[in-house]
């Protein structure tokens, strides 16, 4: 099952953990903000509380979870050596203290918070993508779809890194970037690191958990050169100020992408040996259909439906990326627990097999919260003065601190005492 990991060089197992357990205390936040905000915090997308909530999803949870999955990813799935580990507790901790004075600067403009903000993002992201980076470029053989997805993400990564930095400057009174700067911070964050993260890892983690036929090379590269080629034009046709048919046609190879991406795999785990449907598989067949829906709502907003292309970057943000962000941690935190644990202690005595750290059910619950909160939200924002996007905060909210709690229970799993 485990064919292609080099567990051997795994982390220890409180580098991902942290960033794990983390997430979904942001995820309580964010669920509160717009329970609090309601129809408010959606009728104005650029004011500071939609940019603040925005950001505890997007920095707080997705970053929070994939910077740790990538200190775990490296090494195990890739070969590759991670420089400097001691260092992932300062990005943690420096990331932690960025996302609250980023989000307490725009909540209530307090210009000391996003300088907060600024320089903990800075350092924190800056000392990530340095280590990240020389792991990745280091790493010598043949280049697998894999490692040429987490490449890719890696730079659309530094590129949101850089010109968030440089728009928060600007929010703060200094000298700000000419051009589309908060486009192509968008589309570099949820298109190139998000979802180029989700295709490389998927990639080499669907086939391995699922036991069903790996996609091939020659598809999977040419998704990634798709998606890739898309973000490459797109920023051409922003930089140039072309709109219309131009840049729909860009956009849309990234569309068609996705879609190619979301048709192969689902045909893929219709082949699985397995064929019962756990959580996980349930969640990330869920983000595929969110998925479609993003992609969509990204062509009807330039067919000239208004509002279409914020709820395309909405639907992207939590319907695909938190449901497949949570199918992910529903598999990879109980098997690290159960790896480090007692993996080399099989056969004793009250030794938890792998479905004992993390039960089914716990998961399914999960599940069930999240996709409720989802469409809420969805709901809500067709129809604003319905309540729903107030309800659909309470769901996100009461969801991730049910997460949170089942996650530190998982984390915390122990040989019971034998009598």
């Amino acid at each position: 099952m485990y064919q292609g990991l080099s567990l051997d060089q795994a982390p220890p197992l409180s580098v991902p953990l942290r960033f794990f357990l983390t997430a979904p205390a942001f995820g309580v936040l964010g669920g509160l903000a717009l329970a609090l905000g309601g129809a408010e915090l959606w009728a104005v997308p650029l004011a500071g509380p939609a940019i603040a909530w925005v950001h505890l999803w997007t920095l707080g949870w997705l970053a929070m979870v994939m910077v740790g999955a990538f200190y775990q990813m490296i090494p195990v799935m890739i070969g590759g050596q991670v420089p400097w580990g001691f260092l992932s507790k300062w990005v943690h901790g420096l990331l932690v203290v960025g996302v609250l004075g980023l989000v307490g600067f725009f909540q209530f403009w307090v210009p000391f918070l996003g300088w907060i903000g600024w320089t903990a993002l800075g350092v924190g992201l800056g000392l990530f993508l340095a280590q990240t980076s020389l792991a990745l470029w280091r790493v010598k053989g043949e280049v697998r779809p894999t490692l040429s997805a987490m490449r890719l993400s890696l730079g659309s990564l530094a590129i949101v890194w850089v010109l968030g930095l440089a728009r928060l400057v600007e929010h703060l009174g200094g000298p700000g970037l000419p051009g589309p700067i908060r486009e192509l911070h968008l589309m570099f964050g949820l298109v190139g690191w998000v979802g180029l993260l989700v295709l490389g890892v998927s990639f080499h983690l669907v086939p391995m958990f699922y036991v069903c036929p790996p996609i091939d090379s020659k598809t999977a590269f040419g998704l990634i050169r798709l998606i890739g080629f898309s973000l490459a034009l797109t920023t051409l046709a922003l930089a140039s100020g072309v709109e219309g048919p131009w840049l729909l046609s860009t956009g849309a190879l990234g569309v068609v992408g996705f879609w190619g991406y979301g048709i192969k795999m689902s045909r893929l785990v219709r082949q699985r040996r397995r064929k019962k449907i756990d959580p996980a598989l349930g969640a990330v067949r869920v983000g595929f259909a969110w998925l479609s829906l993003a992609s969509g709502l990204f062509v009807a907003g330039h067919l000239g439906l208004e509002r279409a292309l914020d709820g395309a970057g909405l639907v992207m943000l939590l319907g695909f990326g938190l449901s497949f962000t949570h199918g992910m941690l529903y598999k990879i935190l109980p098997f690290l627990v159960w790896f480090h644990r007692f993996s080399s202690q099989i056969g004793q005595p009250g030794v938890p097999l792998l479905g004992d750290i993390l039960p089914q059910p716990r998961m399914w619950a999960d599940c069930a919260l999240l996709q409720l909160s989802l469409v809420l939200l969805l709901l809500g924002c067709l129809f604003p003065p319905s309540g729903l996007l107030e309800t659909a905060g309470l769901t996100l909210a009461l969801g991730h601190g049910y997460l949170g709690v089942v996650l530190l229970k998982s984390a915390g799993t122990v040989i019971p005492p034998q009598p």
